[in-house]
């Protein structure tokens, strides 16, 4: 998670828990009491289930490939014992938890360079959605708190040329503040993403505290609406034509497995983890039903970004209630800017290794991006990869060496023929007082020998890499703020962004990707390590059905979601 605890800090499982609980519980809940009301509280419920239950399976599918990924760190001592001969605590000690693995180290550990660039591509589009709806989200809630916040709670009456204020000019309606409001976040957080800001400790207890105060203030004051006047209308049971809004944002709202490694590792006490994660879960369903339940109930037209519905309600008007409202209303402001550079350098970061990949790939081809054929050979030499825990490979580090004097000897090789080469020159190429003239032959080996000495002294005095990769990182961050500030432009529908994000590409990092790590993860511990996962370290769903129907079950719901885009189930 960035921004998340530092690599070596450590926390008791409590804790841990309740970090899991703040990761879990995001903006996605903001748009799940609109979601509620169009696909019914019903069908609601029911798919909230099967999508807390999913993505639950899919959390101890990343726990169980964290532990295999910990065992492969130390697979020396697995080698160091005959088969069998370790017992069961042995193997669990092997198999606990200690190194911070990432998603993507497991990706690579497990499936190759393959899995990663599948990887970055889908966590990309998943971030790209992310920063999209915030770009819509925060200008949104900005523009409501400027406006006349008496206009009716219905957003979907409400027309973009309707006026600001009455008494403002007639060009400043709703639709050029929303946009003014959208250049003034840009222009704020564009230094932000390239600076590269990080979440502070402080940064994130503050943020923390704001979000579970908006929430509880949220659930609280509809509760009271709903005691004093009643529900406005009783929602419907099931509506399928909501089944895809529905759908989108109850994954959006359980998104958490890319981020999870940070906040397992450095909790002290792992055992039972599966089951203290599977409280936390069955804690953020209970969570999200009354939020969207109240709601749905207490509102008959809701906002998509569903704070602002207090701002705009006729009833919450008393000087305590409307502190509460622009505190409501102002809550995704502060969290959102908080996040939006996090979520931005970690997206810009798996474009450009995204990229990387697909450049190695090509120069293994003879194709290169970026830099001359002979400048990358001159410049390409082999790295040494070490393990995410930090312990050295030995035998990659020993062809490294290998390689380097072979390198050495040839660049000694060259250099001495080159010598004689020019000494030859020298010798032949007199002036104008010499006895023989440059012939035209020579002059042509002298002037390519030149070129060849101008070209190795560039690329000594200056890497070739460093200019075109920090262009290219900055070309990619203008690509994706530019697009997103576009989609912003062209739209404030932040339900349909939630949809499309959940739907596809959630549905990659909450089910496709973990599931493919275990599957992949068992066989590289029967393979590499000689011995399979032990029943301690493996998820609850360890029979091999379960990874098979978590991708089944993402088929099936990305078919089902497109088939109601394209209104079949109207």
């Amino acid at each position: 998670m960035a921004g998340g605890p530092a690599p070596d800090a450590q926390f008791s499982s409590g804790v841990g828990y309740v970090l899991v609980f703040n990761l879990i519980v995001g903006t996605g809940a903001l748009a799940l009491p609109k979601a509620f009301r169009h696909a019914g509280y019903i069908l609601a419920i029911v798919l909230l289930l099967v999508s807390c239950f999913m993505s639950y399976v899919c959390a101890t599918f990343v726990i169980e490939g964290m532990a295999i990924a910990n065992a492969a760190g130390r697979s020396s001592q697995l080698k160091c014992r005959k088969k069998g001969e370790a017992t069961k605590k042995e193997l669990a000690a092997i198999y606990n938890i200690d190194n911070r693995v990432e998603v993507s180290s497991m990706a690579n550990l497990f499936m190759g360079k393959y899995g990663v660039m599948i990887l970055t591509l889908i966590m990309a589009i998943y971030l790209f959605g992310d920063l999209a709806i915030y770009t819509v989200t925060v200008p949104k809630s900005l523009m409501n708190v400027i406006c006349d916040p008496d206009a009716t709670a219905n957003s979907s009456v409400v027309s973009w040329d309707d006026p600001c204020w009455s008494s403002w000019p007639t060009w400043s309606n709703r639709v050029a503040i929303y946009r003014i409001c959208i250049a003034g976040f840009m222009i704020f957080v564009t230094p932000l993403v390239i600076i590269g800001v990080t979440r502070t400790k402080y940064l994130q207890v503050s943020t923390s505290v704001c979000r579970w105060t908006a929430f509880i203030l949220m659930i609280i004051l509809a509760s009271i609406r709903l005691g004093v006047k009643g529900s406005p209308s009783i929602p419907e049971p099931v509506i399928a034509s909501g089944f895809g809004s529905l759908f989108g944002t109850t994954v959006y709202a359980f998104m958490c497995h890319h981020s999870l490694p940070s906040l397992i590792t450095p909790m002290s006490n792992k055992r039972h983890i599966m089951w203290g994660v599977l409280m936390v879960y069955i804690c953020v369903l209970l969570f999200y039903v009354a939020l969207a339940m109240t709601g749905a109930f207490a509102f008959e037209d809701i906002y998509d970004v569903y704070p602002l519905n207090f701002l705009h309600d006729a009833y919450f008007q008393t000087i305590f209630y409307k502190i509460c409202d622009y505190f409501l209303a102002l809550f995704p402001v502060f969290t959102i800017t908080s996040n939006y550079p996090i979520v931005g350098c970690t997206l810009i970061n798996n474009l450009l290794v995204f990229l990387d990949i697909c450049e190695e790939m090509l120069a293994e081809k003879g194709i290169t991006f970026f830099r001359s054929n002979k400048v990358a050979s001159s410049t390409s030499e082999p790295i040494a990869r070490k393990f995410e825990t930090g312990e050295e490979n030995v035998e990659n580090k020993a062809v490294v060496d290998m390689q380097k004097e072979e390198s050495k000897e040839t660049e000694h090789r060259e250099s001495s023929e080159k010598g004689s080469s020019d000494s030859d020159i020298e010798m032949t190429v007199k002036g104008k007082d010499g006895e023989e003239s440059e012939t035209e032959e020579e002059r042509i080996r002298r002037k390519t020998l030149e070129q060849e000495d101008h070209v190795r002294k560039a690329t000594l005095a200056e890497p070739p890499q460093a200019k075109p990769r920090l262009i290219r990182r900055y070309i990619v961050m203008a690509i994706l703020l530019g697009l997103a500030l576009l989609i912003a432009m062209l739209t404030d529908n932040v339900l349909i962004l939630a949809e499309i994000t959940g739907s596809y590409p959630g549905v990659g990092v909450q089910c496709v990707i973990p599931s493919l790590i275990v599957i992949f993860g068992r066989r590289y511990s029967i393979r590499e390590l000689g011995t399979p996962v032990p029943r301690s370290s493996m998820s609850p769903f360890s029979h091999v059905f379960w990874p098979f129907a978590m991708l089944v079950w993402s088929v099936f719901t990305i078919v089902m979601v497109s088939l109601n885009f394209a209104n079949v189930f109207e």
